[in-house]
């Protein structure tokens, strides 16, 4: 599956500690392996099409283009990532 990264995701991902862009990055991985992931979409109406990912205390949100790309738009501290 591909990837594709909005600037403020680059952004948040440059500014998060090493042990946490390891986790990130080795998750990404696991999803490139895995051929059918399971995609956890939000919920309510001003989320419909976004779909996430918890890794630790952060959460990657993304839609799905096509069915192969995975565009993520936001990632941020759970507390603060849907706001």
């Amino acid at each position: 599956m591909k990837h594709t990264f909005t600037y403020d995701w680059l952004a948040q991902y440059q500014a998060l500690d090493g042990t946490t862009q390891k986790q990130i990055t080795a998750k990404l991985k696991e999803i490139d392996r895995s051929p059918s992931w399971p995609h956890e979409s939000l919920k309510g109406k001003q989320f419909k099409g976004l779909f996430k990912l918890r890794i630790a205390d952060y959460r990657l949100i993304y839609q799905l283009r096509d069915g192969e790309i995975m565009d993520f738009l936001y990632l941020g501290h759970r507390r603060e990532v849907y706001e």
